[in-house]
């Protein structure tokens, strides 16, 4: 055993050492080590015996995201795992750190769900909706995030809204069902483009009998063109229930049917 002494600066004080050449019990190897150090072995071997000492966290029972931890399965050479059951039914091991700082949810089913559902019509329309009301550079921003239209906090994350809203049918879309509100479970539907269209913040409302209703929805319920009601209440000046009430004249002389008619008998004979 050698001793020597040794310059150490410990912040920016320099203090003398003494230092002892020491070989270690366990790996017989000689290093140089304080005198006053505690222990027969080198810090490597300490490190190694004091690891398989240390008893991992009671996470027994204990659930992380859908993952249960049901065993201690021991250090991995130094990280302790566990073998945790998933909601899914699988059981896999998991790092228990990955497991306390919640980067671990699942055994990856909810990466799965994920990619099967972000090429589905249900993510395009919830990526549509988020980039309407918050990406500047979106063609109809102006129309929503620019005039205070926003999401919920809870359906900034895609589960969230595919929870509540469930899979986009066939031939319809996201709608507002007050087009002045935000996006939010209660406000929000699947709409035909009819509905929508019925439901913008730019449609021409008129009062007329006491019914309020689009100016398309006039149309389609007096069979007079939009057209023809709109040229007839701005241009022509006529009240609202007389625009809506005097079918307008045919200019093509005969109608069609009566047309149709007349060639029938004409075959006929």
């Amino acid at each position: 055993m050698v001793n020597f002494i040794v310059d150490i600066t410990i912040k920016d004080t320099m203090i003398k050492r003494s230092m002892i050449e020491r070989t270690c019990e366990i790996c017989r190897i000689t290093t140089s080590v304080r005198k006053d150090g505690a222990g027969t072995a080198c810090r490597s071997c300490r490190a190694r015996v004091n690891h398989k000492i240390r008893k991992p966290k009671d996470m027994l029972g204990k659930k992380f995201g859908r993952l249960t931890a049901i065993k201690s399965m021991g250090p991995k050479p130094s990280i302790f795992f566990w073998l945790c059951k998933c909601d899914c039914g699988k059981e896999v091991e998991i790092n228990g750190n990955r497991l306390r700082s919640g980067h671990t949810k699942s055994c990856g089913c909810i990466t799965a769900t994920q990619k099967g559902l972000s090429t589905s019509k249900t993510y395009n329309s919830w990526s549509g909706m988020m980039s309407r009301c918050y990406d500047k550079n979106d063609v109809n921003y102006k129309r929503y995030g620019g005039s205070g239209i926003i999401v919920c906090d809870s359906w900034h994350i895609f589960e969230n809204f595919y929870k509540d809203m469930g899979d986009r049918p066939d031939k319809l879309s996201i709608d507002r069902i007050n087009f002045i509100g935000n996006y939010e479970p209660d406000n929000c539907r699947w709409a035909t483009i009819k509905q929508q269209n019925s439901n913008r913040s730019d449609n021409h409302i008129l009062d007329a009998f006491g019914i309020r209703m689009t100016l398309a929805q006039w149309s389609e319920k007096t069979g007079i063109g939009t057209s023809t009601i709109w040229k007839r209440i701005v241009k022509l000046k006529w009240f609202t229930e007389k625009a809506l009430t005097i079918k307008p004249r045919n200019y093509y002389g005969k109608s069609k049917s009566k047309t149709k008619n007349k060639s029938s008998k004409e075959k006929e004979a």
